[in-house]
């Protein structure tokens, strides 16, 4: 189980750990998590920054179709009544949909996140599904006048990217001054039908996911002989 590679930060529940592989001067360690409604949270620990000003660096989280081609993301909808408590709808909470399109965000590095003596930094970076998105599930609910309040992809393709300027400078020189890394990874819900609703958070929570890495690419630093 990808659950024990890495020791993750405390989550609510959902989380899923993949271990990131080093390239030969910036590493990505990726722990994703679903702690609050329609989102999935991107834990990024960025190694190895020697070569890049971290004062530049940013991390995105981008959740998408499982593969090139698919339309939407297939998951589960939590739907809700529109009664003053909200409660969950019982018995039939949740129903199978595929949200459509992708969901991402970016965010800057903050300093106090970075050990300069390691070169390591770490950022959580929270990509939410859009309202327009969540709005179009709504018609799968059994009721139109309840609502799709939190979705879980049980399928969906993770694209995590960490991007820097280089740390030297050369006079003169205009070649390559940012470094990107970008690792993507399919995921796979083994058993989303366990997937189930916690009244205290408000969120879907489950088993890890099943993660397979299916790109990494470094842009690498260029600077003249």
């Amino acid at each position: 189980m990808l659950g024990k590679v890495l020791t993750a930060i405390v989550v609510l529940s959902f989380t899923v750990p993949i271990m990131g592989l080093a390239s030969h001067a910036l590493a990505l360690n990726i722990t994703l998590s679903k702690a609050k409604p329609n989102t999935v949270s991107c834990d990024v620990v960025v190694t190895e920054t020697g070569d890049i000003d971290t004062n530049t660096l940013s991390v995105s989280c981008k959740v998408a179709p499982p593969s090139e081609g698919l339309p939407d993301i297939p998951g589960l909808a939590l739907c809700r009544n529109p009664g003053s408590k909200k409660n969950a709808a019982p018995g039939i909470q949740l129903v199978e949909v595929g949200l459509v399109g992708s969901f991402e965000d970016t965010s800057e590095v903050a300093q106090v996140n970075c050990n300069g003596e390691t070169g390591r930094c770490e950022q959580i970076v929270t990509a939410a599904a859009k309202g327009a998105q969540l709005a179009a599930l709504n018609a799968a609910c059994p009721n139109p006048r309840w609502t799709v309040t939190d979705f879980a992809p049980c399928s969906t393709m993770i694209t995590v990217t960490a991007t820097g300027t280089c740390s030297e400078e050369y006079e003169g020189y205009e070649g390559n001054r940012t470094r990107t890394v970008t690792k993507t990874y399919t995921c796979i819900q083994n058993n989303c039908q366990a997937v189930q609703f916690d009244k205290k958070t408000g969120s879907l929570g489950g088993p890890d996911y099943s993660c397979t890495e299916v790109s990494n690419t470094d842009s690498g630093c260029v600077y003249p002989d």
